[in-house]
This record gives structure tokens, C-alpha cells and sequence, in this order.
């Protein structure tokens, strides 16, 4: 069956590139590539945000992660301290939505909006500064990789990440079409559960995966194996796998 699906799945992108481009179907506020039900880390919501479980959200619970940056135990604790400090306040608003929605929802200006945000980058900033300090220069190296492989197929139509690779409008357009085609095919197993379907769409991803570095040079696919390092399992972050609770 697995085979019947690789082999379905090749011929649903050979379908595509056969064609004529088809716009994408964006949801309001979903990047490029982004899968549904995936969550754009953004600002993220104070400590070290929420993301759509980001790895530096993982940095003190995911036992799977800090094996592999190989964390200490004071590492691990002052990860799990400054989370607990900098978690959001009950009630926190957001960002409005887009266009001129309003900063967390209440009567609210265009400038109480810009020192919202100004707010929130000061948060990230920090955070940034804190892993940073907090990881050795190897560790910290490791980490940016594993973020880049996190990122999967979304990498390649991420603004920063495609200037990095030099993938051209011409690449962008066929990869954003392999990406609306492994959406189609995410969102038949939505109605699956369990480990089992995190598998699937894990392996889902993988075609897509292939398919794209199909369209890259030989220069590209260096340079992103050299962005990505060594594979890391990802799957060991969203399987029932045991947590830290330092």
C-alpha cells in the first residue's frame, strides 16, 4: 500500500507541472508553502512562544532534542526558568489579523499597535539573545539546522531561506505547486489520529521533499544539505515520546 501511495502521490505532481499554474489557496495569513493546521511561530506568546510547537519551545521538555544538542542539566533548567519568567499574561492580546484589525482585539489605535509590535520584537530579540548565550557555539550551530529541517517544504518559499538557497521565480512556482499538492493530500488524513498518521503525513512530506530537490542545481542541493547537516528524526518531537519535567 505504500508503494500504490508513493507511486499515486508522484503522479498526482506529474499531473500538476503537466498543467497550467493553478493559484494557491491561501488561508488568511498562511504563508507560501505553509501547511494547514500549521502554526507560524510568529512574535510567538511571551516565554519562548508557542509556534506550532517550535523547537525553542521543545528546549526543556522534549527529552529527544536535548539529547541530541546534548543539553546539560543546568542548560535544561535555565531553558524550563525562562519559560516560566517570560510566559504570557492571562488575557495577552495578539496582533490584529491583517489589513487594520486592532492590537488584541479592544479599542485600540494604530500607534498602540506599533508599540505592541515594538514590544514583541524587544520579546523576541531576547530570546534569541537567550538561546544563543545559553547554547555553546556547536549546540547553537546544531540548533539553526535542526530549525531549518523543521521548516521541511515550507524552506523553500520562506523569503530568507529561498535568498539563501538563490531559488529563482521560476523554481518558486513549480515548488509552490508540489506544496499545494501535498497539501491536498494532508488534508485527507486529517480525520486520522495517532502515530500512525503522523507517520503518513511524515512520509507525505518526504515525497514532496523529493520532488523539490528535484528542481534544485546541484549548487542549491549542496548548499541546502550543508543548511540542514546531519537528518534528524523530527517525527521523535511529535510521537508519544517521554518529556522532561525538570
Amino acid at each position: 500500500m505504500k508503494m500504490i501511495a508513493r507511486i499515486a502521490f508522484t503522479l498526482t505532481i506529474a499531473a500538476v507541472f503537466a498543467g497550467p499554474a493553478q493559484a494557491q489557496r491561501q488561508r488568511p495569513g498562511q504563508q507560501p508553502g505553509q501547511q494547514p493546521g500549521q502554526g507560524q511561530g510568529g512574535f510567538g506568546q511571551g516565554g519562548f512562544g508557542q509556534g506550532g510547537g517550535s523547537l525553542r519551545s521543545m528546549l526543556h521538555t522534549k527529552k529527544p532534542l536535548q539529547e541530541e544538542l546534548k543539553l546539560t542539566e543546568d542548560q535544561i533548567t535555565k531553558f524550563k526558568e525562562y519559560s516560566e519568567k517570560n510566559a504570557p499574561q492571562r488575557g495577552q492580546g495578539g496582533f490584529g489579523q491583517g489589513g487594520f484589525g486592532g492590537f488584541g482585539g479592544g479599542s485600540t489605535t494604530d500607534l498602540d499597535t506599533l508599540e505592541g509590535l515594538k514590544a514583541q520584537i524587544k520579546t523576541v530579540e531576547d530570546r534569541i539573545e537567550f538561546v544563543k548565550t545559553t547554547l555553546t557555539k556547536e549546540q547553537a550551530e546544531r540548533f539553526a539546522q535542526l530549525e531549518t529541517q523543521r521548516m521541511s517544504v515550507n524552506a523553500f518559499t520562506n523569503a530568507r531561506m529561498s535568498k539563501a538557497l538563490a531559488i529563482t521565480d521560476d523554481q518558486k512556482k513549480r515548488i509552490e505547486e508540489i506544496n499545494k499538492d501535498l497539501r491536498d493530500e494532508m488534508v485527507k488524513t486529517f480525520s486520522q489520529r495517532g502515530d500512525e498518521a503522523i507517520k503518513k503525513r511524515a512520509q507525505l512530506t518526504e515525497y514532496a521533499m523529493e520532488a523539490i530537490e528535484k528542481e534544485m542545481t546541484g549548487e542549491q542541493k549542496s548548499n541546502w544539505t550543508k543548511m540542514i547537516g546531519t537528518k534528524f528524526d523530527m517525527s521523535k518531537l511529535t510521537t508519544r515520546t517521554p518529556t522532561t519535567t525538570n
